[in-house]
């Protein structure tokens, strides 16, 4: 069952994903200075850094199972969207696209 709902999320993509078994830290940059997102061990962040109507969003699953996603509310002004976690974070792709679809994903 691990990672079926960010299967679902990312499929409309048509993309293919691999996840991890183990906690660890990462940042996925994505091309023409869109925006980056990443994780720590317990907390996810997704950042915004171009004013060009694409929204940033980080997927996630964490070790207990769970998954769910962290935005960039407020576009490319700062700060940056983040969240805590209850769990470790073991999985990420960082997305972006307008009007929330995923246009571009980085795994």
């Amino acid at each position: 069952m691990r990672g079926k709902r960010i299967l679902a999320a990312a499929g409309a993509a048509g993309l293919v994903l691999v996840l991890s078994g183990t906690a660890h830290a990462a940042q996925l940059t994505l091309s023409q200075g869109r925006g980056y997102g990443g994780n720590e061990t317990y907390r996810v962040y997704a950042c915004d850094t171009k004013a060009d109507g694409w929204g940033v969003r980080t997927y996630y699953e964490l070790a207990d199972g769970s998954a769910g996603l962290v935005g960039d509310g407020n576009g490319s002004t700062s700060p940056c969207g983040s969240r805590n976690m209850p769990s470790a974070v073991v999985w990420i792709a960082v997305c972006a696209g307008p009007n929330g679809a995923d246009s571009e994903c980085r795994y």
